[in-house]
């Protein structure tokens, strides 16, 4: 809301009176996106966009960081099927048989393994097993259906979180 009054308000400062009206917001309870046409509720441009939406005809890619052992190599295509439970009480949303079907699309773009000063120990050859090399995966990842936090879910489902 805040962005979209300054944003207003820089219009009127510049003799520019059209309205900005907000279309959709994607992923409000997270980072979120706020799409938004200069126009109001009646304007060509928001029934045009407005219809996009509602026909599904809009694709939205997201960039995401996760950490854990890799989803694969880079450039593997994949996908992750599995049903998701809104847990209202418990404030989360969880991988669960009695949940709603949801399918997540993803590719490897990258790989970094992160060393950390404890792994001293390995290159000493005391301890092998002390050192664990965390690994964080770029994904590009698109979804098949809109469940509320299904990226999130779905890779947390697999040890993968989101950092």
């Amino acid at each position: 809301e805040i962005v979209l009054e300054r944003l207003q308000a820089e219009l009127r400062a510049s003799s520019d009176a059209r309205d900005v009206t907000i279309v959709s917001r994607l992923d409000s309870q997270t980072s979120g996106a706020l799409v938004a046409v200069l126009g109001s509720k009646n304007s060509a441009a928001f029934h045009v966009a407005s219809a996009q939406f509602a026909g599904r005809l809009v694709n939205k890619e997201y960039l995401c960081l996760c950490i854990g052992s890799p989803l694969g190599t880079v450039g593997t295509l994949s996908e992750i099927v599995a049903s998701m439970l809104d847990c209202p009480e418990k404030h989360q949303t969880v991988v669960a048989r009695q949940g709603k079907e949801a399918c997540t699309y993803y590719q490897v773009l990258a790989n970094l393994t992160l060393h950390s000063k404890h792994c001293a120990l390995e290159r000493s050859g005391m301890d092998r097993n002390a050192c664990h090399h965390p690994v964080l995966s770029l994904l590009k990842v698109w979804l098949g259906t809109g469940r509320k936090h299904q990226i999130r879910t779905h890779l947390a489902g697999l040890g993968r979180p989101l950092v």
